[in-house]
């Protein structure tokens, strides 16, 4: 069985109107999207790569969650 990450609000606020935002998940791998496509040459087939790339970023920000959430109890930081 798969264990529930800890995936929290990237920017959580108390309004009372809150509307929900994007998690850390997603925060994460909007800065490695940003991050691979700031290494592919400029003639890189970006369209045709796209859904790999996103896939990618997803799997980065995972591990960086899992990551987190280990290190979570580590007090050197």
């Amino acid at each position: 069985m798969t264990e529930k990450m800890d995936n929290p609000m990237a920017f959580p606020a108390n309004l009372e109107r809150q509307m929900p935002g994007m998690s850390l998940r997603d925060w994460f791998a909007g800065h490695a999207m940003h991050a691979t496509l700031s290494e592919m040459p400029d003639n890189a087939p970006c369209d045709e790569l796209a859904d790999e790339l996103a896939g990618l970023a997803y799997t980065i920000a995972a591990a960086m969650l899992r990551a987190r959430n280990t290190r979570k109890g580590d007090t050197n930081d």
